[in-house]
């Protein structure tokens, strides 16, 4: 899969954007166990790595997340969730529906779908930041400074990111938190725990959780990410297909299911911010 030289590291971080604002709300806000949120999504990410030998990203399913932490839904509807996705994913994936689908689904739609979530984070990102959850509301600085610094980090991420600045900027995160802990820190693992989910439960997350998924998994986790990895990186994208991906996020979801974790997806988005910084193989 080639070298672990630089700009693989920098690569490697350049998602943690999306990755990090959804775990943070959905252990503080959600009361997740950060444990259970944050390895099954760990354990993807290696597995991706190793089996499509590319970047593949793994993300929070991005709709669902959304609309969990709006409501404040419990770890146990969370999981009934993920398994749902999982069951509806991993049958399509292995029957070929999706790969046939990806065949006659229209390019100009595939774009469009990748440009609606970037909208949909953008629209996420500025909510946290001018109405943040009440656990996020003492930030330590006024929102116009944060939402400044936000932008000249971005700027600057952009600018120089054949330098491996993404690097810079998540150790400079890093010390920023660590220096406003509340001291003395408490060190991991959380609790782990088997969720069994209720049927109510189940017929929650089917209905408010699921649904407004679907289309957006289908789409931009499954067509639009092989779209993606065919016109990065070609020939070398030959095991990234819709259907192996609709497999891989579902599997993954098995197992945050179980363990009452972050549902977990693949996405367009994620691989050209993995791309976009340096990392060219699965060892990013």
């Amino acid at each position: 899969m080639g070298r672990l030289d630089r700009r693989e590291i920098a690569g490697a971080v350049a998602d943690l954007g999306v990755l990090v604002p959804i775990v943070v709300a959905l252990v503080l806000v959600n009361g997740l166990s950060a444990s259970a949120v944050l390895l099954p999504a760990g354990v993807l990410y290696v597995a991706a790595g190793w089996f499509y030998r590319l970047p593949v990203p793994v993300q929070p399913l991005k709709a669902f997340g959304a609309i969990a932490i709006a409501q404040g839904l419990g770890a146990d509807v969370i999981a009934a969730g993920a398994m749902l996705m999982a069951v509806v994913f991993v049958p399509l994936g292995l029957s070929g529906l999706i790969d046939r689908a990806a065949a006659v689904f229209p390019h100009p739609l595939v774009r469009g779908v990748q440009l609606s979530v970037g909208l949909l984070l953008v629209r996420l990102a500025w909510g946290l930041v001018t109405e943040p959850p009440r656990q996020f509301a003492d930030a330590g600085a006024p929102t116009a400074l944060l939402v400044g610094a936000a932008v000249l980090a971005g700027g600057a991420a952009y600018l120089w990111r054949a330098r491996g600045v993404t690097v810079v900027l998540v150790g400079a995160a890093l010390v920023w938190v660590v220096a406003r802990a509340q001291l003395p820190m408490t060190l991991g693992p959380s609790p782990l725990r088997v969720h069994v989910p209720s049927a109510a439960d189940f017929a929650t997350a089917a209905a408010v959780l699921v649904v407004p998924q679907l289309p957006l998994t289908f789409a931009n986790s499954c067509i639009a990410t092989a779209d993606a990895a065919r016109g990065y990186f070609g020939a070398a994208a030959s095991r990234v297909s819709a259907g192996r991906l609709a497999v891989s996020l579902g599997l993954g979801n098995v197992v945050a299911g179980l363990l009452g974790g972050m549902p977990v997806c693949h996405g367009a988005g994620g691989l050209t911010a993995h791309r976009s910084f340096g990392a060219r193989t699965g060892r990013a």
